[in-house]
């Protein structure tokens, strides 16, 4: 998941995120573990030969499948291709045509060939997953790069894929954040919000949103420290004051909203007793 909000909002005008191929190839390697293995256990039981297909289709179904399994993506293609030149209104063909495109790194081609197995048959849930996962991943490679307006024409894909899934919303708001639309931000996070209430982060975010279009200054967010006549950059100790001092050595923190009411609140761990600030 993307990092905090708040420090990538807060700093979005200063820095880039680096542009390394590094950052790359474990994206990649996941679009293709996905398209290659992820979905194997969503695989669709092939039809019953005698009441759906010929011997002819179900031979290179089977093959195609054995040469999937085994990397052969070349041969894999071709039967796969027979599948549908034999029975152009079977799902089976299109979808695992799709898969072995998506793991050749032919992104368009295989999109569309899911998108025309869900046409044959709108059950095949593992399809569409297969596209929106597709989608998402394309989506964070290019926000992770810079490349802004890519991600967000991805992560609108998605959203057509899902319109009302936590991750489609999410990365869009974060998308439209770098590329400082906090109206688009705040509208994703509002929808997000609506539809996933029980994700307490969701909600700080659209605070801190709302914070960004309505109290910011310059760069977005309120300058607390320059507020306090205080030089930025500078910390302050405030553990006194907030209550959470109560330890000669603290273990652990966690930030959640114990108290239910839609604000963070801080736990500190530490001997000889815990601290909690709300």
């Amino acid at each position: 998941m993307t990092g905090n909000l708040l420090g990538v909002a807060s700093t979005r005008k200063q820095v880039s995120i680096p542009k390394l191929r590094s950052v790359r190839l474990p994206v990649r390697a996941s679009l293709l573990a996905v398209a290659f293995l992820g979905i194997g256990a969503c695989e669709p039981t092939l039809p019953d030969p005698v009441n759906e297909h010929s011997a002819d289709f179900n031979s290179a179904y089977r093959r195609g499948l054995d040469l999937l399994e085994r990397y052969r993506l070349r041969e894999a293609q071709r039967e796969f291709e027979r599948c549908i030149l034999l029975d152009p209104q079977a799902s089976q063909g299109y979808w695992q045509l799709g898969r072995v495109q998506l793991v050749q790194g032919r992104i368009a081609d295989g999109i569309a060939r899911l998108h025309k197995a869900l046409d044959l048959d709108p059950s095949l849930g593992a399809a569409r997953e297969l596209i929106l996962e597709t989608y998402l991943g394309r989506g964070r490679e290019a926000l992770e790069e810079g490349h802004y307006d890519e991600a967000r024409e991805h992560f609108a894909n998605a959203l057509a894929t899902d319109s009302t899934g936590y991750e489609p919303l999410y990365q869009s708001a974060i998308t439209a954040i770098w590329r400082q639309d906090d109206g688009a931000a705040e509208a994703f996070l509002t929808r997000a919000v609506a539809r996933h209430p029980e994700v307490l982060e969701l909600r700080w975010h659209l605070q801190q949103v709302r914070a960004m279009s309505h109290q910011g200054d310059a760069d977005g967010f309120p300058d607390h420290i320059a507020r306090r006549g205080r030089l930025p950059g500078h910390f302050v100790e405030v553990a006194a004051t907030l209550g959470v001092d109560k330890m000669d050595g603290g273990r652990s923190s966690a930030w959640a909203d114990f108290d239910d009411d839609g604000d963070l609140d801080l736990a500190v761990l530490g001997h000889p007793e815990l601290a909690y600030y709300r």
